[in-house]
């Protein structure tokens, strides 16, 4: 037995395995894994912050209205029913649950005083004879989806249904069957659909159009003409003699804007909401909600000036929630930015420390090899990266580093015209967040990626031991036993080395480290073919290679089951 100094530690070879560990007795060498964990714990304890305020954030703010036939209106929020008169004042209020609906996505009352609604949770058409619970109306045999749209058919013939997502215009009877008619496809999300002599008007949201929907005389729709070719992506519309009022999408159809056609002008109509989820028409008076801002507006003169509802208790609770909220959505934009900042210290910490602890390990005094067949390994030598795969890797470093740059660029770019709106606003701060925090996702690359490719071999003399030593000075040793060799992989005491970069780019000469192998009597540690090794490993049961064998076959099947799942594949 043997006991040698090697870089500043003590190794015993008299064990079967032999790891470098870093010793207590030096100072500091216990603390080099300090910034890095508190990195992790910062990170995982602000995303978890940044998810908890996030989700105390209430977006169930009043998203859906529907006019009645007095003067009043309906309006809903996720899970509560308001019933308004013509004064804006609530006589009569529903709790979801007492009605029997899941979530209101949309309201419709109808030609008698019928109250129908469209439940997204349970993804059903419920008619509903207040205050009693609500119905089901369709007889269940199709899965709509769960954005959806209601609107009466002639003469108690049955309803319409615009299905979004399903790309879909369902007609169901007066008992609630599904009826196929020639327009039930080929339209792209279709939104808001009115009576409309004749027919219906529905907005093709995607093409960007307020189509003419025409009937027959079973009520069902035969053919489709253009009424519109908006400029934007119109989900919302009310037509009146001074207009076409369109609700217009942003990036997501929760962002949209309000804007009236006339006169073959387009003019955007400031509303004092940050978004416009809902738009109706109640006598003189336009009527629109506004889910993200908890407000409900109202406009009696075509626009020009837009109020809070004139019932107080109901306009307060709204400002209330709105405050709640905007203090909540400013603290969890706050929080990457410091997340960010206390990241980038701890980063500097931890790349200042293993760089010291690096000079020291690799400085060494030994003979040096520059891996090339031309200088054979020697027992006692060192063996560094070669020169062209030290370039590659400072290579690759730089693209990592500098390759978001443009990207980020031009995502900020694409999103800076949408960042009067909520979701555009929540983008630009996602990728300011992810700008600063892109150091932090370089040193982890390095750290655990490229940078343990960084590492020098050596051989100790008469031990028969190998020496792996990385970049940062942490350093593992292993018997002639405990190494495997193969085409382009080397094991060190359950320690997977890559032997080059990537094809073509070898960090070290394989053949130097064969021949020292069968040098040792362990010619049956060396490998032609990656295959071959791996039968070895698994023959010798070879734990740290089986593990890392299976957890890459599971990451595999893991992307596979994603994928087949995202694309609908089988």
């Amino acid at each position: 037995m043997g006991v040698y100094p090697v870089c500043g530690n003590v190794v015993d070879t008299g064990g079967r395995y032999h790891r470098l560990l870093w010793d207590g007795s030096q100072p500091g060498r216990r603390m080099r894994f300090v910034p890095v964990v508190l990195l992790v714990v910062l990170m995982v304890l602000g995303l978890a912050g940044q998810r908890h305020l996030t989700r105390q954030i209430d977006l169930e703010g009043p998203h859906t209205l529907a006019a009645a036939p007095d003067g009043g209106f309906y309006m809903a929020t996720s899970t509560r029913l308001y019933r308004l008169d013509r004064r804006e004042q609530v006589v009569a209020q529903h709790e979801a649950a007492t009605l029997g609906v899941g979530r209101f996505d949309d309201l419709l009352v109808g030609s008698e005083g019928r109250l129908w609604v469209y439940d997204s949770e349970a993804r059903r058409v419920l008619a509903c004879d207040l205050p009693a619970p609500c119905q089901p109306f369709d007889a269940g045999q199709t899965a709509f989806s769960a954005n959806a749209i209601l609107v009466e058919r002639p003469a108690g013939q049955g309803l319409l249904l615009s299905d979004n997502r399903h790309h879909r215009l369902w007609a169901l009877d007066a008992q609630g069957r599904v009826q196929s008619h020639p327009l039930d496809a080929g339209w792209r999300f279709p939104n808001q659909i009115r009576v409309w002599p004749g027919g219906w008007l529905m907005a093709d949201t995607e093409r960007r159009q307020l189509v003419k929907v025409v009937a027959d005389a079973q009520g069902l729709p035969v053919r489709r003409e253009l009424f519109l070719q908006a400029e934007g992506r119109p989900y919302r519309f009310v037509v009146r003699p001074d207009g076409i009022w369109t609700v217009e999408a942003g990036l997501s159809l929760n962002d949209g804007g309000l804007f009236r056609y006339r006169e073959g002008r387009r003019e955007r109509v400031r509303t004092g909401a940050g978004d416009v989820g809902a738009l109706i028409a109640v006598g003189d008076k336009l009527v629109l909600s506004s889910r993200q801002d908890w407000r409900v507006r109202v406009s009696d003169d075509g626009g020009a000036r837009w109020r809070d509802l004139a019932d107080g208790a109901l306009s307060q609770a709204h400002a209330a929630q709105r405050d709640r909220n905007a203090t909540l959505t400013r603290l969890s934009r706050g929080l990457p930015v410091g997340m960010g900042v206390v990241a980038l210290a701890l980063l500097g910490w931890a790349w200042h420390r293993e760089r010291r602890a690096g000079r020291v390990a690799l400085a060494a005094p030994a003979p040096w090899s520059v891996g090339t067949a031309a200088l054979p390994i020697n027992e006692g030598a060192r063996l560094q990266p070669r020169p062209q795969a030290r370039r590659v890797l400072r290579g690759a470093m730089v693209v990592y580093g500098l390759l978001p740059v443009p990207i980020l660029a031009w995502m900020a770019w694409q999103l800076w015209p949408y960042g009067v709106d909520p979701q555009g606003q929540r983008l630009l701060y996602l990728v300011g967040a992810f700008a600063l925090l892109w150091p932090v996702a370089i040193y982890l690359a390095w750290r655990w990626g490229l940078g343990r490719r960084w590492a020098s071999l050596a051989i100790v003399l008469d031990e028969r031991l190998l020496l792996l030593t990385w970049w940062d000075g942490q350093t593992r040793a292993a018997p002639y036993e405990q190494v495997w060799l193969g085409r382009s992989t080397l094991w060190v005491d359950g320690v997977r080395v890559s032997l080059s970069l990537w094809p073509g780019v070898p960090m070290w000469e394989r053949d130097g480290l064969a021949e020292a192998l069968q040098r040792h009597g362990h010619a049956h540690h060396v490998f032609d073919s990656e295959g071959a090794l791996w039968r070895a490993l698994w023959q010798a049961r070879h734990a740290p290679a089986l593990r890392w064998l299976a957890g890459r076959a599971l990451a595999c099947v893991c992307l596979v089951v994603a994928l087949c799942w995202r694309f609908g594949v089988g």
